[in-house]
């Protein structure tokens, strides 16, 4: 993905205008209801990296094709993958070749459509900050400690994985906090894109562990699939 230092800084979607015809390198996300999806997009613009938003029931394999996007992010969102009538994109979205990287319903929508199996959280809800410890490392780790800090506002998990998949992280309450699905494409159970002011917020968590957070971290995590986009 080129940098967009020359682009329109804000993201495209419903709430932005129709998709451009500019021609350049883009990085789609697909919707699913997140109420912070906008602020994936404004990780991303951070990072120099054009990305348009659009809602998972706008896009279809004719949308992909024009829009051949370098590489996709899967949002979060307030259903449950198994649930009838629960949004999903085309199957075509896991057919591009491109990295992808799935955060929390995003996630859980990926172990589902390649063949695992996502449901209710056995061991309950989990909501709030989370410890996790990292297993391996990873490009998507570069930077951050093995032992780290995230939030959590979902009460599913994956509970079996897809073939070929891998776990790379843990937490005390699911083993598949982090997953490598392919070479190129993972999963987040929990939200990269939160920052510090919406935790205090809407979460109201004790002060003392925003202030253990790694530093990049959210910047990191969400710019997986621009760095994976690079190579070959």
């Amino acid at each position: 993905l080129r940098p967009a230092r020359d682009l329109p800084e804000r993201a495209h979607g419903p709430n932005h205008g129709p998709m451009t015809d500019i021609t350049h390198d883009r990085l789609l996300i697909i919707d699913f209801g997140s109420q912070v999806t906008q602020l994936i997009a404004r990780r991303l613009r951070e990072l120099n990296v054009f990305c348009e938003i659009h809602p998972f029931n706008t896009v279809d394999e004719a949308f992909l094709k024009e829009f051949a996007p370098k590489a996709v992010i899967l949002s979060g969102g307030p259903s449950s993958v198994f649930a009838e009538g629960a949004p999903r994109p085309p199957q075509a979205v896991f057919e591009l070749g491109v990295p992808i990287l799935g955060i929390c319903y995003g996630h859980q929508l990926l172990a589902h459509s390649l063949g695992g199996r996502s449901g209710p959280n056995p061991k309950g809800l989990d909501y709030g900050v989370r410890g996790i410890s990292a297993h391996q490392s990873d490009l998507l780790f570069t930077g951050i400690e093995k032992e780290f800090e995230a939030v959590q506002v979902h009460g599913d998990v994956v509970l079996e994985l897809p073939p070929d998949a891998h776990t790379l992280a843990s937490s005390d309450l699911t083993d598949n906090e982090v997953i490598a699905f392919s070479p190129k494409s993972r999963g987040v159970q929990f939200h990269p894109e939160f920052d510090d002011v919406y935790v205090r917020a809407v979460l109201d968590v004790r002060a003392e562990l925003l202030e253990q957070r790694v530093p990049g971290f959210v910047a990191g995590a969400v710019s997986y699939t621009h760095l994976r986009a690079h190579e070959t």
